[in-house]
């Protein structure tokens, strides 16, 4: 009995660090910044550079600039999808801008892993 209860409490911990809650960033982050504290909050880069070519369209050196980058469009301004991976979750971030360090954090969703609460798309109070 015991040795089950200490099964189903292990259990319980290992799915409550499965889900992680979506970071907060300021309005209009710039993203150069709020990467640096996903990383301090153990975040990680969605996708690594050694497994591919960066993203495929448009802004090349935002995509060169930050390995996380899965797609740039080469609209005005610019709109561009980052992953980020912490345990079991994922998140794609989306930007606004055109120069690698100008893009500021638009709007973020939860891709894989999330807590169901919440809406699929958090939009960054401008």
């Amino acid at each position: 009995m015991r040795i089950a209860m200490l099964l189903a409490v292990g259990l319980c911990a290992a799915s409550a660090r499965a889900t992680e809650a979506l970071p907060a960033p300021d309005a209009r982050a710039a993203y150069s910044e709020f990467r640096i504290s996903l990383a301090l909050q153990g975040w990680k880069p969605g996708r690594d550079a050694r497994t591919g070519p960066t993203c495929t369209s448009g802004r090349t050196r935002i995509c060169e600039t930050f390995a996380e980058a899965v797609t740039c469009q080469r609209t005005t301004p610019s709109r561009c999808l980052f992953l980020w991976k912490k345990n079991a979750t994922q998140i794609e971030v989306e930007t606004v801008g055109s120069q690698p360090y100008g893009i500021r954090v638009d709007q973020m969703r939860c891709r894989a892993g999330c807590a169901e609460e919440g809406p699929p798309w958090t939009g960054i109070d401008r």
